[in-house]
C-alpha cells in the first residue's frame, strides 16, 4: 500500500488555514484498492473527473486520515506547512 501511496497518491492540503482538513488521493489507482483500504478500515470515496476519463479514491475525512497514517505509514514530503499539518493527526 505504501508503494502504491509513492506511485500514484499524494497529500491534498485545500486551505493551509485550517487544521485537520488533510485529503489524501490516489490518481487511476487499481480497481481493489477503495475495498482494501475498506478492509483496513480506512473510509474513502471513488469519484472521476468530469470526463470520466481519470479515476481517483479519496480520503478525506480527519478519522480515515489518521488511519490512513498510522496503517500505512507513508513518506511525510519535506514541506513544512504540509508535515506540520499531518503531524497533528498523530
Amino acid at each position: 500500500m505504501r508503494g502504491l501511496f509513492e506511485r500514484i497518491g499524494e497529500f491534498f492540503d485545500p486551505d493551509p488555514h485550517v487544521e485537520r482538513n488533510l485529503v489524501v488521493v490516489f490518481r487511476d489507482p487499481p480497481k481493489c484498492l477503495a475495498e482494501c483500504l475498506e478492509l483496513l478500515g480506512i473510509g474513502n470515496m471513488e469519484t472521476s473527473d468530469e470526463r470520466g476519463s481519470t479515476r481517483y479514491v479519496v480520503i478525506y475525512e480527519a478519522d480515515a486520515v489518521r488511519r490512513f497514517l498510522a496503517v500505512v505509514r507513508p513518506s511525510i514530503p519535506d514541506v513544512e506547512p504540509l508535515a506540520r499539518k499531518i503531524a497533528g493527526y498523530r
